[in-house]
């Protein structure tokens, strides 16, 4: 894939030199648990090279870069990508602290949608989000995703259940493989 460009974001392969940064990134923000997938845990620096870099990564990992100064503040992942049924799983991270709430995260979100639906082909995205994460859903949201459902104690936290909210944007140019130009 080539870089995806936002109004304010580069979205970008990972590259060897970003995971010393990744590691301290995610060793540092204390909010972090709150802002990602439960599936989240503390990472060795071996862990994080074999997520970002390795063989058995997701489908289509990316690093989150402001425009501006090109610093790395979070990850998308593209996973679950099934052309037999056109569609594709979306989750994001802004890792940065100073950077939530600005707005990249929704840029991204639509941005690689775009992507999926006009190149890949795909007729269906979707994001599974922890209930609470309310940043995290108006984010899919102000990038055209609707709710479609609320599974109920879905996840597992910290001793406690968490519903999860499915939300999905459909290629609403349903008969054609992809977006008009």
């Amino acid at each position: 894939m080539t870089n995806l460009y936002t109004n304010s974001t580069v979205v970008r392969a990972f590259e060897a030199e970003d995971v010393e940064h990744v590691y301290s990134q995610l060793g540092s923000s204390d909010d972090l648990r709150e802002a990602t997938t439960p599936y989240w845990r503390p990472m060795s620096r071996a862990d994080v090279h074999a997520h970002l870099l390795g063989p058995n990564k997701p489908d289509h990992t990316w690093g989150i870069c402001t425009k501006q100064d090109h610093q790395l503040i979070g990850k998308v992942d593209v996973i679950d990508l099934n052309m037999i049924h056109k569609r594709a799983s979306v989750g994001i991270t802004i890792w940065a602290d100073e950077c939530r709430g600005l707005g990249y995260g929704s840029e991204v979100i639509s941005t690689v949608a775009d992507w999926l639906m006009r190149t890949v082909g795909v007729r269906r995205v979707q994001a599974i989000v922890m209930a609470h994460n309310q940043p995290s859903l108006a984010a899919f949201k102000r990038a055209g995703f609707e709710q479609e459902a609320r599974l109920r104690d879905y996840y597992w936290v910290d001793g406690k259940y968490d519903d999860a909210i499915v939300l999905s944007r459909l290629n609403v140019y349903s008969m054609q493989e992809s977006l008009p130009e």
